[in-house]
């Protein structure tokens, strides 16, 4: 378990990364669409607007690779993921299946294990880890927005320059 934890913390902030590049090469997209706009109103009257598209074709093309690149990122951590399960799914029903045929005795009860102990056990785990799997990748978001917001605090409860003149004095 530590293991796949492990993967998932590696997973996490991989997608973060990639995403966040994403992220900033669409908005450099925009910022560069805007500044483009502006110059063809600009370069028109000076019949230059070869120039300008092509820089808004360039931006246009390092955007699109940045989205590629996270994609090709988020299909294969998904499909790690869901090998994950399948393989955990399988050991799962190979242990099941063994508890089972040398009926193990439940330390707790000390009766036989049953069918209904083994799968609501297995069901449980799958959860877990479904679970962990759909927090992991906003994990580190929710620490920066943590951040940000105490930063936002700190400010907001400091006392204002004007005060601290005065009581100084």
């Amino acid at each position: 378990m530590p293991v796949i934890v492990g993967m998932f913390m590696f997973t996490a902030k991989t997608m973060a990364r990639v995403q966040t590049a994403k992220i900033m090469e669409m908005i450099r997209l925009g910022g560069v669409t805007q500044e483009i706009f502006d110059a063809l109103k600009l370069v028109l009257s000076f019949a230059n607007e070869d120039m300008a598209i092509e820089m808004y074709r360039k931006q246009a093309v390092k955007t699109s690779q940045a989205q590629l690149h996270a994609a090709k990122w988020s299909a294969c951590i998904s499909g790690s993921f869901f090998t994950i399960m399948f393989g955990f799914n399988l050991w799962a029903n190979w242990l099941a299946s063994l508890i089972i045929s040398e009926k193990w005795i439940d330390s707790r009860t000390g009766n036989v294990y049953i069918i209904e102990d083994i799968i609501a056990v297995t069901q449980c785990t799958m959860m877990a880890m479904f679970t962990a799997g759909m927090l992991m990748p906003i994990l580190p978001g929710i620490i920066k927005g943590l951040v940000a917001g105490q930063k936002i605090f700190d400010v907001i409860n400091a006392p204002p320059p004007l005060r601290q003149a005065l009581t100084q004095t």
